[in-house]
């Protein structure tokens, strides 16, 4: 394997947040560059380590030294999506592969299950392997300050931030951040026009939030800044038409909005925002008005999912294409369409790929995940112990979604918080050979 020595600073900066679990988007937001630089980088890294994965990469940066291992050095780690539950996680060496160690891999998972599910009653020996397959992926995290709904969600450098929303008194312009690190809350300054239904994005290390609904129900047009570093807001130039429940996304360095309410009527617009000229463009409009929806970056398309058309619940999935304005073609494709006895109730990107959360007519909470790379879903029931709230607001950060805030049973905000772990560890013997 090659030596550590060959890679440039911003090579390695880039292979210890890849150690670290962030996706490219969040590496981007993280390092200020665009989505496709650090693309580059990554493919230029795994070329030059001679490894074909992530979780290579991973192993690679541990044993250099270039970032710490969180495990015994007796261990080695394999992310895995629940989907892929069953499935005998590989060990990978670029020059070295034998049948015996996936022989032995096999039988060691072939055994600790067979004493998971054979003998519940034995007592129990601290065993990484089965610690690891029994760990929950639903966990009730520390809640919100100010129970609200309806709020902007955001996460930059391994902390949540929520603005605005709706909270008991009515709109409100609080700002709070959760930080994984301290597992806490705290207030930070708050946003200058108070609104809900607004959303928000990183990037270049500031947050963006526009439009949003006021405290009388009209939409707003203005573009605040915040910039976490200064714990400060700014004003930028502000969106062409006032808009709220709008969905957004970011890709190769602009901010782009796709429908939402504007004077009463559902929109099909789309606009694209640059940060640095600070200029708006509108766009192809969507194949239909849409609102509340979700925007998802996927590699070089933006999947839009969920939300409302024409008063009932949209189910078709649709994929805009940045790249095609460029040559005038249509930028819109369609990808699934949702299952009609699905209550969709939030979609992320995790780790490269596309997660979307629904209720079953049954009660039951559906999981649909999507892997861009061989254009494949797959489909899966959680029975999650923590009831999520109404109109729950979901981000993700470090493979695990958070769905925040909503409302109660009785329609007041609340400030629950439940965390979702969609990519999760399992820990293999390291054999030396």
């Amino acid at each position: 394997m090659a030596e550590n020595t060959e890679l440039t600073t911003r090579e390695t900066e880039i292979l210890a947040l890849i150690a670290e679990g962030k996706s490219n988007k969040e590496i981007a937001a993280e390092l200020v560059i665009s989505i496709n630089t650090v693309k580059v980088h990554v493919s230029n890294i795994f070329q030059k380590i001679e490894v074909s994965s992530r979780t290579e990469a991973t192993l690679y940066a541990i044993e250099q030294g270039i970032v710490q291992s969180p495990l015994a050095k007796d261990y080695m780690v394999e992310h895995i999506t629940p989907q892929q539950e069953g499935i005998v996680p590989q060990l990978v060496n670029s020059k070295k592969k034998t049948i015996w160690i996936a022989l032995l891999v096999v039988a060691t998972l072939v055994v600790g299950l067979y004493l998971v599910i054979n003998k519940p009653n034995q007592p129990s020996i601290p065993n990484p392997l089965l610690d690891s397959l029994n760990q929950s992926r639903w966990l009730e995290m520390p809640g919100m300050l100010t129970p609200r709904s309806d709020f902007a969600v955001t996460t930059f450098d391994n902390a949540i931030y929520v603005i605005g929303g709706h909270g008991s008194e009515g709109v409100v312009g609080k700002v709070e951040r959760f930080n994984l690190n301290t597992n806490q809350w705290e207030l930070l300054q708050e946003k200058p026009v108070p609104v809900e239904k607004a959303s928000a994005v990183v990037y270049g290390g500031k947050i963006y939030v526009l439009g949003g609904q006021l405290l009388d129900g009209t939409p707003t047009n203005i573009l605040e800044v915040y910039n976490p570093r200064t714990n400060s807001w700014s004003s930028q130039n502000p969106i062409p038409t006032p808009i709220y429940d709008y969905a957004i996304a970011t890709y190769e360095g602009n901010i782009f909005v796709f429908g939402g309410v504007s004077h009463k009527s559902e929109q099909d617009s789309v606009y694209r925002y640059s940060p640095e000229s600070d200029t708006w463009k509108e766009l192809n409009p969507m194949p239909s008005p849409r609102t509340g929806a979700t925007a998802i970056t996927l590699d070089q398309s933006i999947f839009i999912v969920g939300g409302i058309c024409d008063k009932i619940d949209c189910k078709a999935i649709d994929v805009y294409h940045p790249n095609q304005e460029v040559v005038d073609e249509n930028p819109w494709t369609q990808q699934i369409t949702l299952d009609s006895n699905i209550q969709f109730i939030g979609a992320e990107e995790v780790s490269g790929s596309l997660f979307l959360f629904g209720f079953l007519d049954s009660g039951e909470l559906q999981v649909k995940n999507y892997t861009q790379q061989n254009n494949s879903w797959h489909t899966y029931a959680e029975d999650s112990t923590i009831a999520l709230s109404n109109h729950a607001q979901s981000t993700s950060l470090n493979g695990e979604v958070y769905f925040i805030g909503g409302l109660e049973p009785d329609g007041t905000p609340t400030n629950k918080v439940v965390r979702y772990q969609a990519v999760f560890t399992i820990v293999l013997p390291k054999i030396a050979y």
